[in-house]
């Protein structure tokens, strides 16, 4: 997802379509960039090799019922790696955040950002429905090494 969405927004999306349904447990972003060091919290301010603030950010929403409509997991796009920490929530509400940091080498690490759901209660994409989850890109990401999005969850077959 290293894309430049700066002029139009690039968006990915995870959509159950009419044959399968979703369990979501968890959303894992994985950020790799040289020139990103985490050494301390001001490198958190920026948005890896990017080397400042994203202008416009990231936005991961879900897209439920009938008329669909978009609940967003943080009350704004991300711009910053601290955005994904500043914005979570009280245990058992809702989506959870974890991170970690591997230093790769120096000026070099990478960024692993789990949003979980609790086991029982998952985001649940709806066979023929609107439901989506969507992680959308309104800047130029190409100078990271690799902006991965992973849905780890359970497909379930519709009859």
């Amino acid at each position: 997802m290293n894309v430049d969405g700066s002029g139009t927004p690039v968006t990915f999306t995870l959509d159950p379509g009419t044959q399968v349904a979703y369990r979501v447990y968890a959303l894992v972003l994985t950020i790799h960039s040289t020139g990103m060091d985490l050494g301390t919290p001001a490198d958190f301010q920026n948005f890896g090799a990017v080397g400042a603030a994203l202008t416009n950010g990231i936005r991961i929403f879900t897209t439920r019922g009938n008329p669909a409509v978009n609940v967003e997991l943080f009350p704004t796009p991300v711009k910053r790696l601290s955005g994904f920490y500043r914005y979570t929530t009280w245990p058992d509400s809702g989506p959870q955040i974890s991170g970690q940091t591997d230093g790769v080498a120096a000026g070099t690490d990478v960024v692993r950002i789990t949003l979980s759901w609790p086991t029982n209660d998952p985001l649940e994409l709806r066979s023929r429905s609107t439901d989506k989850l969507t992680v959308r890109i309104a800047d130029n990401l190409t100078s990271l090494a690799l902006f991965e999005a992973h849905a780890i969850g359970t497909q379930l077959a519709v009859i």
